[in-house]
């Protein structure tokens, strides 16, 4: 059994390549008897119509490459002829001069716009015809404006609770300019004598700011009681530190008197 089943199996594989053979055999017969050997022969060439370019003749043909030929008036379209036979206008600019005339204005016409305006558009009403505004007086409190009358003198830092022994003189300067305050820093021991003075903040004038140290230096203030001096500490316990501001009042200077030849 297995040896018939093994030839059925292998008859139809032998049949398939047989055919497979006869089919290849055909094709290659085929190319050899429709294929040619013929030598190449070259072809003989025959007479052609001739071309000749358009540009040699007067005959507007080449004209007909430009785009604007039937689209915009042309020399070379239909109307051409006709545009050629009209003549062409030259045109010459006109050279003329003119002589130099100034524009009047008479003196007796100076302000005559004005006065035409006024008397075309007279005030409603004349300047003594117009009322007088009533003005209501203005109240001021007495210290609104408090101006100062005389040099004023305050204390800063550790000085603004001591009191002076006796009050010292300040002076008004005879100067037209507003002048600001002379600071001075000053030491104070227990004492109440002044140990150092210096300058901090001018007030603009010299001879302002000097008084102002004079004063400072020669100021008494109350000594300390006992035991207040150790309330502070150790590096200031024998001295005080504060500022002596000086508010410095000007008047006007007096008039020069001019001196008798």
């Amino acid at each position: 059994m297995s040896a018939a089943m093994a030839q059925l199996e292998s008859a139809p594989r032998h049949r398939w390549l047989l055919w497979a053979a006869v089919i290849l055999t055909v094709q290659v017969g085929f190319i050899f008897w429709l294929g040619t050997r013929d030598p190449i022969a070259v072809r003989v060439s025959h007479a052609t119509p001739p071309i000749t370019l358009a540009a040699e003749y007067d005959s507007g043909l080449g004209a007909l490459s430009d785009p604007t030929l039937f689209a915009l008036p042309h020399a070379e379209g239909f109307s051409g002829t006709a545009r050629r036979l009209t003549p062409r206008v030259g045109y010459v600019a006109a050279v003329w001069s003119e002589p130099m005339r100034w524009l009047e204005l008479p003196a007796e016409k100076l302000g005559s716009s004005f006065r035409q305006l006024v008397a075309e558009n007279p005030p409603p009403l004349a300047l003594s015809e117009k009322t007088v505004p009533r003005l209501s007086p203005l109240e001021f409190p007495a210290d609104f404006f408090p101006l100062p009358t005389q040099t004023t003198l305050r204390f800063e830092g550790e000085l603004a609770g001591r009191e002076l022994l006796a009050p010292v003189a300040l002076k008004s300067w005879p100067v037209a300019d507003v002048l600001a305050a002379s600071e001075v820093r000053v030491l104070v021991d227990t004492a109440g004598n002044v140990v150092s003075a210096l300058l901090l903040a001018s007030c603009g004038l010299a001879e302002a700011d000097q008084r102002a140290v004079e004063v400072a230096r020669a100021a008494r203030f109350v000594p300390l009681a006992a035991g207040e001096p150790e309330r502070r500490p150790a590096a200031f316990a024998n001295v005080a530190a504060g500022k002596m501001i000086f508010q410095w009042h000007t008047g006007a200077p007096a008039p020069e008197t001019a001196e008798n030849p």
